[in-house]
């Protein structure tokens, strides 16, 4: 067994962090990607995978490419899904490598001198695993801070030894929570050992989903991005939108609702405010008095894209301007 030994801080130059995608992927980290199944995680990340080894913009700006990626997948069949998913955004597929269909699963921590060999012959600057539970080995229990640690430090170890990006795809546990970083399967060791946590959930619109971060332990959190799954699914792929303001801790903590709900929420909103704007502690004491949930106005005020200002210390909501010329012309 090697002994422990120290260095001086002094004698450590410090360097400034590296990003794959500015703010969102740092390089030589390991990186969560999270969400409920089929909320797109494969798709991002395959999107991401295109971006690099194709050297196109990020989804937020700057060229971080191009570059190798390696894609294993113990879920998705590389013929019919993953090769159509990269070929629809984009990939350059000459830069991408698979797991070949005949191998056995890479097991961790047994394998990772094996997946850090294949780092370094295929270039590869990303790196996928998806999912992160079918890759822990025989004996480790994905609930013991101790037995993850040992399955995933090596992986830490790898991706700053090499310099790539190690991207780990993990499912959220069914019951939702008051924090983001405690909504994925298995012990918080997983988020412990990741420098940056990201999110995915449905926006409360209905009609797109929301990339957050959950945890950034390099740089200043950013605003969360809105996006929607393009294509048929065999093919799908990520067509990116505007910057939102709901956290990863909003989303966490959103409870399910029927889209009726929402969408009944919505026109009491449009309807309470058009003639005005009104103190957000009274919209929610007279919301309250109407039987809609905090959770369900959180969701209608996000989907109708509700203004914010104060006077005196206090919140006032209002209607966007679109909305306040048709609540007008209702009154007309």
């Amino acid at each position: 067994m090697t002994t422990p030994y120290l260095i001086l801080a002094s004698e450590v130059p410090p360097i400034d962090v590296s990003w794959l995608w500015d703010g969102w992927l740092p390089v030589g980290k390991l990186v969560f990607l999270e969400g409920d199944p089929g909320c797109g995680k494969t798709t991002i990340a395959l999107d991401l995978v295109a971006r690099i080894t194709s050297g196109v913009e990020m989804p937020s700006g700057g060229r971080h490419g191009p570059g190798g990626a390696l894609v294993i997948s113990a879920e998705d069949d590389a013929a019919d899904t993953l090769r159509p998913r990269l070929d629809a955004a984009g990939a350059d597929c000459g830069q991408v490598h698979f797991l070949h269909p005949e191998s056995p699963l890479p097991a961790l921590p047994s394998n990772s001198d094996w997946l850090a060999a294949e780092i370094v012959r295929t270039s590869s600057r990303l790196v996928v695993l998806d999912t992160t539970m079918a890759f822990l080995g025989a004996g480790i229990d994905s609930y013991r801070d101790q037995d993850v640690r040992r399955a995933l430090n090596p992986i830490v170890q790898t991706a700053r030894e090499t310099g790539a990006t190690v991207l780990a795809i993990r499912h959220f546990r069914k019951s939702s929570s008051s924090s983001a970083i405690n909504r994925g399967i298995g012990s918080v060791a997983f988020a412990g050992l990741a420098r940056t946590v990201l999110s995915v959930a449905a926006h409360p619109d209905g009609k797109s989903m929301v990339l957050a971060q959950s945890k950034c332990n390099l740089a200043p959190k950013l605003r969360s991005r809105r996006f929607t799954i393009e294509g048929a699914e065999g093919a799908a792929c990520i067509s990116w939108g505007e910057e939102c303001d709901l956290s990863a801790d909003d989303l966490a903590t959103m409870v399910p609702v029927s889209k009726g709900a929402v969408e009944a929420a919505k026109e009491w909103l449009e309807e309470t405010l058009g003639t005005g704007a009104i103190a957000a502690t009274e919209v929610k004491v007279l919301a309250e008095k109407a039987d809609i949930k905090q959770s369900t106005l959180r969701r209608a005020r996000e989907a109708l894209g509700i203004t914010t200002s104060r006077s005196n210390d206090r919140s006032f909501w209002s209607l966007p301007p679109q909305l306040v010329q048709l609540a007008q012309l209702a009154h007309v």
